[in-house]
C-alpha cells in the first residue's frame, strides 16, 4: 500500500537530456516497486505537474498493469486516467482528520515555507523576499486587529524551520508579537494549534486542508496547481486565495476579506474522503 501526495511529479531540468534521464529513472523505479507485490494500492495522490506526454503514458501503463486500485485526491488527476474502473477519486484523506477538543482562540496560524529552496520551488524562489514581506505585512494586519500570531513549519526536510526562524526575525524587527511552532513528529501539537486557530494562512497544501477540516477560516497561499485543483473540487471561493505566481507583497486586502466570509461546511467532503480506502477494505474484508 502506498499513501502519498505528490508522488508523480516529472523531474524537470534546464537541460532536456537531464529531464529525460531522470524522468526515465523515476518511471523505472516506480515500475519496479509496484510490480514487486501481488497487489498494489495507491491512496491519496495526485499526478503532475508533467511536461511530456510519454511520461503520462508510462504511468498509465504502470497503473493498468501493476496497480490493483488507485484513488486520486483531485478531479484533474482522475480525468487523466479515468478509463479504468480501478482508478477512482475522492477528496484528500486528511479532510477526515479528527482534532483534539480545544478552545478556539482569536489566533491566526501562518504555515510558512522556505521559498528560497530552489530544489523545491524552482522559479518561484525569485519571489522569496516578497513572500516573506507579504507574511510580515499580513501578520501585522492581523496583529493590529487583536489576533495572536503563530508561525508554523510543517517540514524540516524542506526547510520550513528555516523560514520560521527567518520570518520570526523579521516580525521581531517590526515589534510584532508572535510565537513559533515546528513539526517534531508530534502530530497532536500541530493539530491542536490548528484547531484552536480562527484563521489558517496556509502555504503548505495540508495546512489549508487541515484548516478546513478543523472548521477554521482559511486563506490558502498557492504555489502549485495541486492546491487549486483540490480547492476547486470542493467549491472553495477563488477570490480568497493568494497565488504566489501573481501577487504583490504590499497587497494584504485579502486578509480582511477572509475574516468576512463564513466558514466552509465540508461535512460531506469529510465523509467522501474515506472512499480512498474502499478498494483496500474490500481485500481486507473491512467495512466502513
Amino acid at each position: 500500500m502506498v499513501i502519498g501526495g505528490s508522488l508523480y511529479i516529472q523531474p524537470i531540468w534546464k537541460h532536456s537530456l537531464f529531464t529525460t534521464v531522470f524522468s526515465l529513472r523515476d518511471v523505472l523505479q516506480r515500475k519496479r516497486l509496484y510490480s514487486s507485490a501481488d497487489k498494489t494500492f495507491v491512496l491519496g495522490t495526485n499526478f503532475g505537474p508533467y511536461r511530456n506526454s510519454w511520461y503520462k503514458k508510462s504511468y498509465s501503463d504502470i497503473f493498468n498493469k501493476y496497480v490493483t486500485d488507485i484513488c486520486f485526491r483531485d478531479q484533474y488527476s482522475f480525468q487523466l486516467f479515468k478509463s479504468d474502473e480501478h482508478i477512482r477519486v475522492a477528496p484528500d484523506i486528511l479532510f477526515g482528520t479528527e482534532f483534539p477538543r480545544v478552545e478556539r482562540k482569536k489566533k491566526v496560524l501562518f504555515s510558512v515555507v522556505d521559498l528560497g529552496n530552489t530544489m523545491k520551488f524552482r522559479d518561484l524562489s525569485s519571489c522569496s523576499a516578497d513572500y516573506d514581506s507579504w507574511i510580515v505585512n499580513a501578520a501585522n494586519c492581523y496583529a493590529n486587529l487583536g489576533y495572536d500570531i503563530q508561525l508554523c513549519g510543517f517540514s524540516t526536510v524542506e526547510h520550513d524551520d528555516v523560514a520560521v526562524a527567518r520570518i520570526s526575525h523579521l516580525l521581531a524587527q517590526e515589534s510584532i508579537q508572535h510565537d513559533c511552532l515546528t513539526y517534531d513528529n508530534d502530530t497532536s501539537r500541530i493539530l491542536s494549534a490548528i484547531a484552536e486557530s480562527e484563521v489558517i494562512v496556509g502555504t503548505r497544501f495540508h495546512a489549508s486542508i487541515l484548516g478546513l477540516a478543523a472548521g477554521c477560516k482559511v486563506l490558502p497561499i498557492i504555489y502549485s496547481d495541486k492546491t487549486s485543483h483540490s480547492l476547486d473540487d470542493i467549491g472553495f471561493a477563488s477570490d480568497i486565495r493568494l497565488d504566489l505566481r501573481n501577487f504583490k507583497s504590499d497587497d494584504i486586502s485579502i486578509c480582511r476579506k477572509v475574516l468576512a466570509r463564513e466558514r466552509v461546511d465540508i461535512g460531506e467532503v469529510k465523509t467522501q474522503s474515506q472512499r480512498h480506502f474502499i478498494g483496500l477494505d474490500c481485500v481486507l474484508g473491512v467495512g466502513r
